[in-house]
């Protein structure tokens, strides 16, 4: 079975995002976006919030519920 990565970054209208995902095309199917944009806009974070978070449940997103608030709550992002 394939490691658990968190990938975080901003994704439309300047939301934060993360996902726990097996790899960049991964993360960017569950998204909802290209592999370009996981590249060029995200990484594999080291918050241990985000990871914690994430890690909880792989294949979900989350969304950062106030992107000025450095200890914001995270929120599940509503499915399409």
């Amino acid at each position: 079975m394939k490691e658990l990565k968190v990938f975080g970054g901003f994704f439309r209208r300047d939301d934060r995002v993360i996902v726990a995902a097996t790899s960049q095309r991964q993360a960017a199917e569950i998204i909802g976006t290209s592999v370009g944009v996981i590249k060029k806009y995200f990484a594999i974070t080291g918050n241990a919030k985000e990871i914690e978070k994430a890690i909880s449940s792989p294949g979900t997103v989350f969304v950062l519920k106030n992107n000025n608030d450095v200890n914001g709550e995270y929120v599940e992002r509503d499915k399409k």
